[in-house]
């Protein structure tokens, strides 16, 4: 067999092994600390959110991770921009209303045997009626009295406010939230269109972590603001994220 059909035949099984083959969004290019850092969390409930947990004893459950990750194995522990969002959303119960993370685990497995779906917490059907699957199910195994489950959805739904999607649903951004600001506080992005999806300034391609970096070094926001041909407030918004404490 000639050597060109080899890589071709090889090529066509390879893909159909790898989930990012056809989507972008699905390709393993961030690490924990990237993911970690864009979204101002622990590195350690992260990397906790992608791993199995088996609960022993007379009430032993089995659940998938929570975040799973491309092709476990092949990606090498890295993390999706699909990823990215599920993290997101993750942060949304646990920093607002601390739901604790089993009852988000049942939950969550309710969500997937009713809509098989890697990433369902990414997707634009969580938004329209996973979103109320997931609230009752919350809502049975945890007291959510004087209001808790409103609460939550709308702490849901301001995170969900956060994910930008094409006409067709698909997530395309990312606007991470800064601890303790409101919905109008919208200084860093992710886009896959951007810095293959590292975190940078909104709407531009200027990565967050050089700005910090020479920010660090002694440059002036005035000087980094002319260097990239930027407001002073979009300098200050990028370094104000980048040094806010983690949740």
């Amino acid at each position: 067999m000639e050597k060109s059909n080899v890589l071709s035949i090889a090529s066509k099984s390879r893909a159909k092994v790898l989930p990012w083959a056809d989507d972008p969004k699905e390709l393993p290019i961030y690490s924990i600390s990237d993911v970690a850092q864009a979204l101002r969390m622990g590195e350690g409930a992260l990397s906790d959110w992608t791993k199995p947990k088996i609960r022993h004893g007379r009430k032993g459950e089995n659940f998938d991770p929570l975040v799973l990750l491309p092709e476990q194995g092949l990606a090498d522990g890295r993390l999706s921009f699909y990823n990215a969002i599920e993290a997101h959303m993750l942060l949304s119960m646990r920093r607002r209303y601390k739901v604790p993370m089993l009852e988000v685990r049942r939950a969550l497995k309710k969500i997937r045997e009713t809509e098989p779906s890697r990433h369902p917490l990414a997707e634009y059907s969580f938004q329209k009626k996973g979103k109320h699957l997931f609230l009752e199910t919350i809502g049975e195994n945890i007291d959510m009295s004087q209001g808790g489950q409103k609460i939550l959805g709308e702490i849901l739904d301001e995170y969900l406010t956060r994910i930008e999607r094409d006409t067709s649903g698909v997530a395309f951004r990312l606007t991470p939230v800064l601890p303790g600001s409101g919905l109008e506080v919208r200084p860093v992005m992710m886009d896959m269109k951007y810095s293959s999806g590292k975190l940078v300034i909104m709407d531009t391609g200027i990565r967050v972590d050089v700005v910090h970096g020479r920010y660090r070094a002694g440059h002036s926001i005035e000087k980094l603001a002319r260097d990239y041909r930027l407001t002073e407030d979009q300098i200050k918004g990028a370094i104000q994220y980048a040094t806010s404490k983690a949740a």
